[in-house]
């Protein structure tokens, strides 16, 4: 018994598999936007073994796949004409779909993946009997899209994830979810119903044919096989004696219903003709089908004679050319309409990328003793400062606190300055008001939106104590000045790293120059456990005070005080209560290890920014300028001030999460107040502030979805021309 996800399970394959799969005693969850309805699901509604989980391929919530062993793709647009309708909206279902929901799959530990796809990617083959390894020529689209899946699915296959590919016969026969645009079935009906069998062509195309119900019993052979048989494979579904030219097809409806009319029609587009060999099929996974033509044909005809499969329209012009029976019946008016039910998406703002191996580093914390701060977040912090190449790291509630606790121990107090940037999300001053000290804010570069070095040294006062500058977006400051006026005035430097893990900039990494390097592990950052900080410093003595600090003042932790021998342990200060927990560090030791494949991830989807978003007009983007390394948090547009609200209304209208990063913090009521900022003070980070537009980028993101928010800003810019 195994627990299976089937994407596309309310199809006409799918409701079929679904129906054999409960009978064998599996557990399925259906993963389907139900396009045609969800009658075809509800005689297993009362299943307990049964789950329905509605939505579009392209968008799936990650609880998708909790628990699933084995993912069944049976999904996409199906049939050549329903797919030529629109190629843009098939390539993102389709091919992006279902390769999106496979990198999906194995993130989340599925173990198997069963694809289905279809012998129409033989095209027009050249010889009879072609096996799963003769050369391919598709000639439509969704053949094209089945083959480019075949190999990206092949390229994820491995010792942890096995693959196999299920080319599918052109199917025929009864299912919950009927459908009249295949071979068998709509000949059959409109021989029935209108005693008219049309044969274009001259009927000379081979086709070869598999009852439905014996291309689900292949999925099944596969489920029970040992996967060392059937991973990176590729079978035919069907059998060699069920490859028939149209023509036959058509005379054996003629014998069962003699009085329709056969009538040939010489002209066809169509230039498929195939004819394939099963013989792989029956060797390895002994699949021989249990159902032939000449029966299937009986039953499709008993089954509109008796009503069990009804026509639908006005009942003098009943046919099954009704959308309820045609794929492309039901798409193209919708299409033809631009209706947005079937092209409408939602794009997140922000997915978090916890992975199984996150979530089960936290269960077996949650079996632990200390889920306080323990050996678990020790391990973090020897973590973290092994990457950022700094002696010590100490882990801590929030970025904020860090902040704070930093300034706290290098004794930055009341009346005291600190110079800091007004780009940036309020947390930034709000420790160092904290401290009863006062944020001085200088203004930030043109190309950046950083802190701008050449402004530091006008505002340094003899109250300056310390500078505070703030990596924007992930991009890093101006270090290497920064550093030096900091030693020349003999100054503390801080860096708020919020944004900013992995970057570096004329080979300096966070916490390299700097007394303190304070980090942010909040729910939309590279890494996240939800809310959580570190601090991150070269300095032994400052990385021990902040150590007590942060927990009260105390000299010994929880899991020193209960482990072992009891000792004695003191207060030594005045602390707070910022300790990291060890299942916030449970969560975060997983997403670190894997940071720079995250990166690389984000990179990519910010080229395809690049390149998509630099020659639209009425939008600007921010610079990298050279020698840095980008951590890639934030991508973000600038648009002109006179419009920028409104973009942002009509992105989200398009269902595209948008935020905006940041208001400067000059000009919020409290600093505004308290020390008479007014605005025109610091116009570039006006400037930014009133253009700032933060759109969808993280890794989970797919090229479709990249696509349309691209098409989307391109299409809101151009009304503004």
């Amino acid at each position: 018994m195994a627990n299976l996800l089937i994407a596309g399970g309310a199809g006409y394959l799918g409701t079929v598999l679904v129906k054999l799969l409960l009978e064998n005693n599996h557990f399925v969850r259906v993963l389907d936007r139900c396009f045609f309805g969800e009658a075809s699901l509800d005689s297993f509604k009362t299943n307990p073994n049964f789950e329905l989980l509605k939505c579009d391929i392209r968008w799936i919530p990650r609880e998708t796949f909790n628990n699933i062993d084995v993912l069944i793709d049976v999904s996409g647009l199906s049939n050549d004409p329903s797919c030529a309708l629109n190629p843009d909206l098939t390539l993102a279902i389709n091919r992006d779909g279902s390769i999106n929901l496979a990198k999906a799959a194995k993130e989340s530990g599925v173990k198997q993946l069963i694809f289905s796809s279809s012998c129409s990617v033989y095209g027009s083959g050249d010889t009879l009997f072609l096996k799963e390894d003769s050369k391919c020529k598709p000639v439509s689209l969704y053949a094209k899209c089945k083959l480019i899946v075949e190999e990206a699915l092949f390229n994820m296959c491995d010792k942890n994830f096995a693959v196999t590919v299920l080319r599918n016969g052109t199917f025929y026969g009864l299912s919950k979810r009927m459908r009249f645009d295949l071979l068998v079935n709509i000949m059959t009906a409109r021989a029935f119903k209108d005693k008219k069998i049309f044969v274009v062509g001259g009927g000379e195309q081979w086709r070869p044919l598999v009852q439905v119900e014996d291309a689900a019993t292949a999925f099944l052979k596969i489920i029970n096989s040992k996967r060392e048989k059937v991973a990176g494979e590729i079978f035919n579904v069907g059998s060699d004696d069920q490859n028939f030219r149209v023509i036959t097809v058509a005379n054996m409806i003629n014998d069962i219903i003699p009085d329709a009319k056969l009538i040939k029609v010489p002209e066809d587009q169509d230039i498929r003709t195939y004819n394939v060999s099963f013989e792989k099929i029956k060797k390895v996974l002994d699949f021989v089908p249990a159902h032939n033509v000449p029966e299937a044909i009986i039953k499709i005809r008993d089954a509109l004679a008796k009503g069990v499969v009804k026509f639908e329209g006005d009942k003098d012009e009943m046919t099954v050319t009704t959308e309820r029976y045609i794929n492309l019946t039901k798409f193209n008016p919708m299409l033809e309409e631009k209706d947005k039910h079937i092209i409408k998406r939602t794009v997140e703002f922000y997915k978090h990328n916890i992975d199984e191996k996150d979530i089960l580093n936290v269960q077996q914390t949650l079996y632990s003793i200390f889920l306080t701060t323990g050996n678990i977040t020790k391990k973090f912090e020897t973590d973290l400062s092994e990457y950022l190449g700094v002696k010590r790291v100490i882990g801590t509630t929030s970025c904020t606190e860090s902040l704070f606790l930093v300034l706290k121990a290098l004794g930055i107090t009341q009346d005291d300055e600190v110079i800091t940037t007004p780009m940036s999300f309020v947390a930034t001053a709000n420790a160092i008001e904290h401290c009863g000290a006062k944020p001085v804010f200088i203004d930030v570069e043109e190309e950046t939106g950083n802190i701008d070095a050449n402004l530091i040294e006008d505002a340094i006062t003899e109250k300056t104590k310390a500078i505070l500058p703030v990596h924007l977006y992930g991009h890093m400051c101006d270090m290497k000045k920064i550093s030096q006026i900091a030693k020349k005035h003999k100054l503390y430097l801080i860096e708020d790293c919020a944004h900013c893990v992995e970057g570096v900039r004329d080979d300096i990494r966070p916490g390299a120059v700097s007394d303190a390097a304070c980090f942010s592990f909040y729910a939309t950052k590279n890494i996240t456990s939800g809310e959580g900080g570190a601090i991150g410093t070269n300095n032994e003595e400052l990385a021990n005070t902040l150590v007590k600090l942060r927990l009260h003042g105390l000299s010994a932790d929880a899991a020193t005080r209960y482990s072992g021998r009891f000792k004695q342990f003191d207060m030594e200060l005045l602390g707070y209560k910022a300790n990291m927990s060890n299942v916030d560090a449970a969560l975060l030791i997983g997403q670190l290890s894997r940071i720079e494949e995250l990166l690389s991830k984000r990179e990519r989807i910010a080229n395809r920014y690049y390149e998509g978003l630099s020659k639209i007009k009425n939008i600007r983007l921010p610079a990298i300028l050279h020698n840095v390394k980008h951590s890639r948090h934030l991508f973000t547009i600038w648009v002109r001030a006179d419009i920028r609200d409104e973009f942002i209304y009509k992105l989200q209208d398009k269902g595209i999460g948008v935020a905006v990063n940041y208001k400067p913090i000059h000009l919020m009521k409290y600093y505004a107040e308290k020390y008479g900022y007014k605005k025109g003070m610091f116009p570039v980070s006006e400037r930014i502030g009133s253009e700032t537009i933060s759109i969808p980028f993280y890794p989970r993101l797919t090229d479709a979805e990249i696509d349309y928010i691209i098409e989307s800003i391109k299409d809101i810019a151009d009304e503004y021309n």
